[in-house]
């Protein structure tokens, strides 16, 4: 007896489908990429309500995002202040 012969339909139906790149969607496959990140219930529960249409790596990539965003622009008025600074120095130097 062969070894294909004792798996039954189902199950390799199954694996086949789960491995087929048509498709990509599979949680299977899908889940190679993928780990846990272990947040309270309350937090989970913000995340939903702050992105109720999205996946949870959908939201999690959102708020990671805006925090990128944020921290860019806390940079740049660092960087405008001192440009501001460094010219209202250079002018005061020239008596304007």
């Amino acid at each position: 007896v062969m070894v294909s012969e004792q798996i039954p339909q189902w199950a390799d139906s199954l694996v086949r489908h789960s491995l087929d790149p048509r498709y990509p969607d599979r949680y299977t496959q899908g889940m190679a990429s993928m780990t846990t990140i272990k947040v309270s219930t309350e937090t989970r529960d913000r995340l939903r309500a702050m992105f109720p249409d999205a996946t949870m790596d959908d939201a999690v990539n959102a708020a990671c995002d805006a925090l990128a965003d944020q921290q860019m622009l806390e940079r740049l008025d660092a960087i405008a202040a001192k440009v501001m600074t460094v010219h209202g120095e250079a002018l005061d130097r020239l008596g304007r």
